[in-house]
């Protein structure tokens, strides 16, 4: 590059000011089409694991605690924003935030969700299920209220092995005892 255009450069950055960006000071503008983080909703997974498989960088992890809670954590320091997660996702639970740029920082602990999904109980034989996801409730009974979680949190077990009536009872003795009003 020749001396005269290396000092027309010079006098436009002092003239006109930095050339870099304010970052972090203020937020990027992102571009059209950008893909942002994997957003986790612990209402709308169903623990089907799909998430952590199709992660390339292994930045989505999963530890089943059996009888208490689904431990789920996206690390956003592996992440590559690929949104492979939430195109296997088979409900809303994972969506993508395309307002905010990448996170840059020093504090690691920001730089991922944890979240779980808590086990209830099947209201006919007492054992420990996945709480049913939001979207699927809503699906199979229009609306979502502490009726309609009690009736799609009967166990796979119980839906093949015991009839209809036998459910229904079942669920109705749960809704009585538990004090669920009927909507």
């Amino acid at each position: 590059m020749p001396f005269g255009e290396i000092f027309g450069k010079l006098m436009d950055t002092l003239v006109g000011g930095p050339v870099v960006k304010p970052f972090p000071k203020e937020p990027v503008k992102v571009p059209p089409k950008w893909r942002g983080k994997p957003l986790y909703d612990a209402e709308d997974c169903t623990g089907c694991r799909q998430c952590e498989r199709v992660c390339p960088p292994g930045a989505i992890t999963i530890e089943d605690k059996k009888g208490e809670f689904f431990h789920y954590k996206i690390d956003y320091g592996v992440c590559i924003y690929c949104w492979y997660c939430i195109d296997a996702c088979p409900t809303t639970a994972l969506t993508g935030d395309d307002k905010t740029g990448l996170y840059v920082g020093t504090d690691r602990t920001q730089e991922r969700i944890e979240s779980g999904v808590p086990y209830v109980e099947c209201p006919v034989c007492g054992s420990k299920v996945l709480r049913p996801a939001r979207t699927l409730v809503i699906r199979q009974f229009k609306k979502y209220t502490p009726e309609t979680l009690v009736r799609a949190s009967v166990c796979p077990k119980c839906r093949r092995e015991k009839t209809p009536e036998e459910i229904e009872s079942a669920v109705q003795k749960y809704l009585e005892d538990h004090g669920i009003s009927r909507d």
